[in-house]
């Protein structure tokens, strides 16, 4: 005997010893008639009857209780509702597929599973029709028609596969995790993995203690699957014990392969585990359960704290695999992450176990995949255009998944280059390439995180054959001048003196690069294309500086009175700062929020004595620029410094439209 959602609620309102109720007052309560309210109450007596042999009393106002020894019982006995009777289950086709995995055999007609649902024969015909199509998709099939009942065709790893997916989807659910049944568990393992959820699916195993012993295996060997990895190896764990028991045999959809052999160390690993699992358990594991478990550990992501399981010798395979893919992105990203350790060496842990998710079909991350693509566009299209290389190596496909894991590794390899610098060199040389080979060898030795991306001749530098983006500074054996980058002369026999002033320019780039990326960040709180105007044809200075205010206004950044004191503010002395540009401003008191208004004029007007095209309004309020971090002397001198740059405001000028404007003004930054 089953109850349902609605039933399970009203007893545990009973069980919790809130008020008594009696039958129009439950009605109200849930929204159903007096009639269903009796029918309700019918049920659930019945229901404790059969169970706890425990009744309902009424008071003298015709309500009904439990006695507190009934509610000691039930509370004693934890409730034991079977999964299909959990109050958190809110998908009937969930409870459908858990019956027609769970249930024997032949032992399911359309009837009974109309009444465990408790709907009526042309709803679960209706809903089974929808259950058969999400089974479809693990190739399992229901056979229907047959006298005796309802049943299921597929492979067993299908029903494993179709198992372990239901768990994920009853958890999704609403399913709240007790952390107090796991004892002595870290947090990381009780809010991963749903014990009752596991003891609901498959009763008479002790779920803790496959957890335990992942626990004590993790500690005794120096290791840690990460989160979802131990949920998935617990998972799957108990889903092998439970068949085992019930005489299963696993058909695996093919051998174990060489990508989990003994090159990997979660090959040895899990033949560790594999002996500690029948020791605890006393059974002999079948070969196919066997290599299961090493496909599980193959397939995780192990962080590994004993060095002694790091990697001492890469398989060739993968070696001239990491080789190839390495110098291939780092041509592209035209930066020297071939060289970086770290990277080489995550890439190395990780790409066997995304080889073994990709052949057997895990998709283990779980990230914000939209989020990744967008922050790291063109990172993430250079990852995507190594998957026939993947096929080449491995015969596998890179999904969406495993593409952004990798994504986010690259990426931590671009943070760890911050630092590096690259230069263009600029040469008058009259010995030839054996100056330029020294010159190359001894930055290599003396600074290695610089790269020369090219040299030139002297009379070439200014034919700007690279984007200003592509290199952080010039170095040159004569003086020479070079628009808007920095330039170092040396010798043309670079000494101890040059190596040290190339240094000391190096921390200077770097330290203004980690000033422009904090500007770059406050732009994007100041700035918005709604705050830009393009285009206008005023016919007066206060005309614009009104619009300008006004866009502030209705974005909610300063109050009405902030335009009349930014014409106080003119009336003080010029805003005009040189360059065709006005960069006025209003009392910080009359702003709610720090930003940025622009506008760019179809055509100049008189400002005081000047004539000018561009007005930059700015609205600050100190505390809440402090709240964002935001540093003014950050935004200020490289303001200037766009403002004095003629190349930058005639870019700016050429701009069609406020997105234009926006995304051109930013990579100023």
């Amino acid at each position: 005997m089953n109850l349902t959602t609605r039933q399970q609620r009203l007893l545990k309102h009973f069980v919790s010893r809130q008020t008594a109720l009696s039958y129009p007052e439950i009605a109200n309560a849930y929204d159903i008639s007096n009639s269903t309210a009796r029918s309700d109450m019918r049920y659930i007596s019945n229901y404790l009857n059969d169970q706890y042999q425990i009744s309902f009393h009424r008071d003298s106002s015709n309500r009904f209780f439990l006695e507190k020894e009934d509610i000691r019982t039930l509370l004693k006995a934890h409730l034991p509702f079977s999964l299909s009777t959990d109050p958190n289950i809110k998908s009937r086709l969930l409870l459908l597929i858990y019956h027609l995995l769970f249930s024997l055999p032949q032992t399911l007609s359309m009837q009974r599973l109309a009444d465990l649902l408790f709907i009526s024969r042309p709803t679960a015909y209706h809903l089974l029709n929808t259950a058969e199509n999400v089974l479809a998709e693990y190739h399992i099939t229901i056979q229907k028609g047959s006298p005796n009942g309802l049943s299921l065709t597929c492979r067993e790893y299908a029903w494993r596969t179709a198992s372990a997916t239901l768990y994920q989807q009853l958890k999704k659910h609403g399913y709240q995790i007790r952390s107090s049944r796991i004892k002595a568990m870290p947090v990381s393992s009780m809010d991963v993995v749903s014990v009752e959820i596991l003891e609901g699916l498959f009763p008479g195993l002790d779920i803790c203690k496959i957890i335990n012993l992942l626990l004590r295996f993790e500690k005794e060997q120096g290791i840690r699957l990460i989160d979802y990895s131990f949920e998935r190896v617990c998972v799957y764990l108990t889903i092998s014990l439970y068949r085992i028991r019930q005489h299963h045999l696993v058909e695996y959809p093919e051998s174990f392969s060489e990508t989990g052999s003994e090159h990997t160390p979660a090959y040895a690993l899990s033949q560790e585990f594999i002996d500690l699992l029948e020791d605890n358990f006393h059974m002999k594991l079948p070969l196919q359960e066997s290599h299961l478990i090493s496909s599980l550990f193959l397939c995780s992501n192990l962080e590994y704290l004993n060095a002694d399981y790091r990697y001492s010798t890469v398989p060739p395979l993968l070696r001239d695999f990491l080789d190839e893919l390495l110098e291939r992105t780092s041509n592209m990203l035209n930066r020297r992450i071939a060289s970086d350790r770290k990277l080489y060496d995550d890439l190395v842990h990780y790409i066997p176990s995304a080889i073994g998710r990709l052949r057997y079909r895990f998709n283990s991350y779980k990230g914000p995949y939209d989020t990744i693509r967008k922050q790291y566009s063109r990172l993430f299209a250079i990852i995507w255009s190594t998957n026939l290389l993947f096929n080449h190596y491995f015969q596998v496909e890179l999904n969406k998944e495993e593409s952004c894991c990798l994504v986010l590794f690259f990426a931590a390899a671009l943070e760890r280059t911050a630092n590096h610098l690259r230069a263009i060199v600029a040469w008058k040389s009259d010995t030839g390439l054996g100056e330029i080979a020294l010159l190359n060898a001894v930055i290599e030795k003396n600074i290695p995180n610089l790269s020369l991306i090219d040299v030139l001749p002297l009379h070439q530098l200014d034919m700007k054959p690279y984007h200003r983006s592509a290199y952080d500074f010039v170095i040159s054996n004569c003086p020479v001048t070079h628009s808007g980058k920095t330039v170092v002369q040396v010798n043309s026999i670079l000494t101890p003196d040059d190596i040290n002033t190339v240094q000391k320019v190096m921390l200077e780039i770097t330290e203004r690069k980690n000033q422009n990326t904090r500007t770059r960040a406050a732009m994007h709180y100041l700035l918005h294309p709604s705050g830009i105007l393009t285009g206008v044809h005023p016919s007066h200075k206060n005309e614009i500086l009104k619009k300008l205010c006004t866009l502030l206004e209705i974005s909610g950044n300063v109050t009405e009175a902030f335009y009349d004191t930014v014409l106080s503010r003119e009336s003080i002395c010029s805003t005009y700062i040189g360059n065709g540009l006005v960069f006025t401003h209003g009392d910080s008191e009359q702003v709610r929020k720090s930003a940025l208004s622009i506008a760019r004029l179809a055509s100049t007007i008189p400002w005081d004595d000047a004539e000018v095209d561009l007005i930059f309004v700015y609205a600050f309020n100190l505390n809440d620029l402090e709240k964002n971090n935001i540093k003014m002397d950050d935004f200020f001198s490289i303001f200037v410094d766009i403002t004095n740059e003629d190349g930058m405001m005639n870019e700016l000028r050429e701009q069609p439209g406020p997105e234009a404007f926006y995304e051109t003004f930013l990579s100023f930054f």
